[in-house]
């Protein structure tokens, strides 16, 4: 069975070279660099999910106060159901 990964990372030259290496070991991979591209690959892939990785800081304009943290809470929230697997990152202190 193949795991499905979204990868919500901001920086694309950190989300794209780990987008990559998840799909060359096989798994099936979305990017999203804003919290409207996190919640759009929520809504398609609904209960496929297998794991999120989600940076801690987004620098999102259009939702400054959103952090990965919160995308994650905002998904159990709707869909007590699923049940991911969720690893937060953060290159900050």
């Amino acid at each position: 069975m193949v795991k499905t990964v979204v990868v919500v990372e901001d920086k694309e030259a950190q989300r794209m070279p780990m987008v990559y290496a998840l799909e060359d070991r096989g798994f099936r991979v979305r990017g999203a660099a804003t919290v409207a591209d996190a919640r759009q690959a929520i809504e398609e892939w609904k209960g496929e999910i297998d794991v999120m990785i989600l940076d801690m800081v987004l620098e999102d304009p259009a939702a400054r106060d959103v952090t990965g943290a919160d995308i994650g809470i905002q998904l159990q929230a709707e869909h007590p159901d699923w049940m991911p697997e969720y690893f937060i990152q953060s290159a900050y202190n």
